[in-house]
């Protein structure tokens, strides 16, 4: 059972760099999903607040979610056809 003091926690300070290199979980596929979804309907954006371009672990999914955003925060529809143009016109 683990200690209850906090005499077995590691300050952050001490940790392994082995730790530090780890990956987090990822999954490319739920990646993709999600951009999908909210290109299908933008409303699905507001389950998702939260969801951050940063938080995708490829690049590229994190250019069309940061696109994705700009778009719907200026009013604007996210779209396959808006964001290829997008892309296109950035040679993304």
């Amino acid at each position: 059972m683990p200690d209850q003091t906090g005499d077995n926690v590691i300050p952050f300070a001490q940790a392994q760099p082995a730790a530090w290199n780890r990956r987090i979980p990822h999954n490319v596929n739920i990646e993709s999903t999600v951009i999908g979804t909210v290109l299908f309907d933008n409303r699905a954006l507001k389950k998702i607040p939260w969801l951050q371009p940063d938080h995708f672990v490829l690049a590229e999914h994190a250019t069309i979610w940061r696109r994705i955003l700009e778009v719907v925060a200026g009013g604007g529809t996210a779209d396959p056809h808006t964001l290829s143009g997008w892309l296109q016109a950035n040679e993304q």
